[in-house]
């Protein structure tokens, strides 16, 4: 489904460049991605390790669709590139987005959300290159838009470094995400165990499995209990598998059940499941076996979040060898290498009916 705003599509049909970002690791894999999704390419350009982009002859809407049709796994973000603009200094720079976005403020819709969001490449001095948000996006509503930062239905992107600036008037739905280059960041909060919670919190937010609150749940491979915090945040009872020690701050929660022992030691005691997760650090063969025990024990239209541990060659066979394997006991809701991963990929599966 291409989620077009009132005028937009106008916008859409003018495009014929994007920009993505990949993990700098899964670079080839994104490219190798990208290609699918277009009949003409004409250039490709490598910005940084984890950067492109590229330019097309392809209609945007229609990549769009061929997108929606069969996701990617390793690209995080996408954005069109509106115009192009050498390097300026940033007082110039807010006057050059300000002229095109009154040029071009007919395709955006009033009657949708918006924010601005300024990205800036990893490798570039984050503080000289950072654009007066609050000033833009003041001047945006003053012509009867409105803004909202945490979920905007619309986003003006500008992306700089050293030597150009790229401006993008999108859907946010479209980029993939709503976080610049896909950076979806969370802060340390009070009782903070490890920054593992960052992946589960992320896998929810862009996954979006049920978590019923006074539900159950399973946390495989659970020490030091970064998952498990994360869990009990959303109001449900773990029972948390390891042989190793879960963090003090756990220990007094009746709402944890500490199992000491492997997960395919386990099995014989567990009960029915609203999830199960599974962020053990073991080879992706073992994984899958023991995601396969554990389908015995989840609750009709129960979810699963696993991440599979990716070695340092063949990350896309691999990936799609072990969502071929998944599939046979599971539907598989999603796949994506999160800004929280690092050498792996998270996937979603479902339990199927009558299973």
């Amino acid at each position: 489904m291409i989620h077009s705003g009132k005028n937009m599509c106008g916008l859409y049909d003018k495009y014929n460049s994007l920009i993505f970002t990949t993990d700098p690791m899964a670079q080839q894999a994104g490219l190798n991605e990208i290609r699918n999704y277009f009949k003409n390419i004409l250039s490709v350009n490598i910005i940084e390790a984890g950067v492109a982009q590229i330019t097309f002859d392809d209609n945007f809407k229609d990549v769009l669709q061929n997108i929606s049709v069969s996701p990617p796994i390793f690209i995080r973000h996408i954005f069109p590139v509106l115009a192009h603009s050498g390097a300026d200094t940033v007082d110039n720079m807010h006057g050059k987005i300000m002229s095109l976005l009154l040029s071009n403020m007919e395709y955006m819709d009033t009657g949708k959300t918006f924010s601005i969001q300024n990205y800036v490449l990893p490798s570039m001095n984050h503080e000289a290159l950072v654009i007066n948000k609050t000033q833009i996006a003041s001047q945006i509503a003053s012509h009867g838009f409105e803004l909202d930062v945490t979920s905007p239905e619309q986003v003006v992107t500008v992306m700089a470094c050293a030597i150009s600036m790229n401006i993008s008037i999108s859907l946010a739905k479209d980029n993939m995400s709503d976080w610049p280059g896909g950076q979806h960041r969370f802060s340390k909060k009070e009782n903070f165990i490890s920054r593992a919670e960052f992946k589960l919190l992320e896998a929810i937010a862009v996954f979006k499995p049920p978590m019923p609150d006074g539900g159950i749940a399973l946390d495989l491979g659970a020490a030091p209990g970064g998952w498990t915090r994360v869990l009990r945040k959303y109001g449900m009872t773990v029972h948390a598998v390891d042989p190793g020690d879960l963090h003090d701050d756990l220990l007094d929660d009746e709402k944890v059940v500490h199992y000491k022992k492997t997960a395919q030691k386990f099995f014989s005691e567990a009960v029915q499941y609203d999830i199960i997760v599974n962020d053990m650090k073991i080879d992706i063969k073992e994984s899958i076996a023991i995601m396969d025990m554990a389908e015995s024990y989840l609750k009709e239209d129960g979810f699963c979040v696993l991440t599979l541990k990716l070695k340092k060659e063949k990350w896309q066979s691999t990936v799609k060898n072990a969502i071929g394997l998944l599939q046979k006991r599971y539907n598989v809701v999603g796949a994506r290498q999160l800004f929280n991963n690092r050498s792996e990929v998270t996937v979603v599966l479902q339990k199927r009916r009558g299973d």
